[in-house]
């Protein structure tokens, strides 16, 4: 019984951290880049990323705090396509998290997926979880009402 309880234990901690280990490439100049889904942790939290995440996040002021937004998105989840080589996204992704945990909407609701550079596979994901979403800038948030 205790050894069928700690393999129970031991499966369920080793899924976790390999869920949060997320695919990495290095591009033609050398650089590691994030490629398919990942946790929003990783952005905050490794050394490759953070430093820009964190600059643009704190340069983020929201103007106002009266607003009803928070009631409209409740039930909305937001998938964000992106690239960690593109200035675009590594400004306006942190600032749209920002605005999101400001309006006092979970985060959970935020589905972020990497994608590619280079010719071969620019702006793909590694199992194509940008097919049929017409992808042509990054980053791109496409909302969804949940349930639909």
């Amino acid at each position: 019984m205790k050894r069928h309880f700690l393999l129970g234990i031991i499966l369920l901690f080793s899924n976790k951290i390999l869920a949060q280990t997320p695919q990495t490439y290095t591009n033609s100049a050398g650089d590691i880049h994030l490629a398919g889904e990942f946790d929003l942790s990783i952005l905050r939290t490794d050394t490759t990323y953070h430093d820009w995440f964190d600059q643009y996040s704190n340069a983020f002021q929201l103007s106002g705090k009266n607003t009803d937004w928070k009631k409209r998105f409740e039930n909305t989840e937001v998938e964000i396509f992106l690239g960690t080589w593109c200035g675009d996204s590594k400004r306006w992704v942190p600032q749209f998290v920002k605005l999101w945990k400001e309006l006092g909407l979970d985060e959970n609701q935020l589905k972020f997926t990497a994608l590619y550079d280079g010719e071969e596979r620019y702006k793909q994901g590694p199992n194509g979880e940008e097919k049929g979403k017409l992808i042509h800038r990054v980053p791109t948030f496409i909302f969804k009402e949940k349930d639909q």
